[in-house]
């Protein structure tokens, strides 16, 4: 859901935009140059990506590409991985080694639930790049943070304050609220806050505008929640969506019957919701204007 003018607006606001996995991913052109496919399926089920290794590594080389082109702050990367070891995981390693050809040295690091491995702290550390990764529970954070990780992302103030109790050198992000109000409070407690919805749907997003607009004017009852492997979001409540939640699924079989990251785009880019589903925020229906990447950094930290 990212790419790299997206990424580079929010870079320039004074946030730190990340380039997700297959950014810039398009299904009806998918790529420019020597990594151009007209795939418009996922390549590599296993490892949740879109498309081969060759391909998603040139895909976000030029998006890398763009987001330089616009902006001279600095960017990460999401290096994503259910594998405990690099070398079973061609892509994910691929794209560590871009970002070192690239200089870049920011990567959050997506591993489906699992905290950060050894291993994985090893290559990433070893190419000059500090890690970010979301923990789902103290237990987590303990884990990754012994592995090596460099800063926490969590969901909730009482865990964070939990963590910095037990590693008070850790840097510590919190889940920030779609009320930016809220947010602003959080960030006078915390090292930074971590937004999804807000960048997702701002006017630099690649959303589809009815997708966009049809959350601006949600109400909690027309959504529903996906309990995914990576964590529980939002979606909108459609007779596509209840069918599949009826087969009371595990966060696993769920992501795999949604189809995946091509049912992602198939609902939040091509705007098709009789086989695409969207991931918004738990308090994501308290949006209700879609404004810059600018705008909503300045709500959170005017100063």
């Amino acid at each position: 859901m990212t790419n790299g003018k997206m990424v580079a607006a929010i870079s320039e606001a004074g946030g730190l935009g990340i380039l997700g996995i297959n950014a810039g991913y398009n299904v009806t052109d998918a790529t420019t140059g020597a990594s151009s496919t007209d795939s418009e399926v996922i390549g590599n089920p296993d490892n949740y990506s879109i498309l081969d290794t060759m391909t998603e590594r040139n895909l976000m080389n030029e998006q890398i590409n763009t987001a330089i082109e616009n902006t001279f702050r600095p960017f990460g990367v999401e290096v994503a991985s259910k594998e405990d070891s690099p070398e079973k995981d061609p892509t994910a390693k691929s794209i560590v080694e871009l970002m070192r050809k690239r200089r870049l040295t920011i990567a959050l690091f997506e591993g489906f639930g699992k905290p950060i491995s050894k291993p994985w702290v090893d290559i990433l550390h070893s190419n000059g790049i500090k890690i970010l990764q979301f923990v789902v529970d103290f237990n987590s954070a303990t884990l990754a943070i012994n592995n090596g990780l460099d800063i926490v992302i969590v969901n909730q103030l009482a865990l964070a304050k939990r963590i910095h109790k037990k590693y008070p050198d850790i840097i510590i992000c919190v889940k920030g609220s779609d009320d930016f109000s809220k947010s602003k409070k959080q960030l006078n407690q915390v090292d930074g806050i971590y937004l999804n919805t807000p960048f997702a749907i701002c006017k630099e997003a690649i959303i589809d505008d009815s997708i966009r607009n049809r959350l601006l004017s949600a109400q909690p009852t027309d959504l529903v929640t996906l309990s995914l492997p990576f964590g529980n979001f939002l979606t909108f409540k459609t007779p596509y969506i209840e069918k599949i939640l009826t087969q009371n699924l595990s966060p696993n079989e769920l992501f795999k019957e949604l189809n995946r990251y091509q049912g992602l785009i198939d609902g939040m880019v091509k705007g098709n919701l009789n086989q695409g589903y969207c991931l918004f925020d738990l308090d994501s229906y308290l949006i209700k204007h879609s404004i810059s990447a600018q705008e909503i950094i300045n709500k959170i930290y005017p100063e």
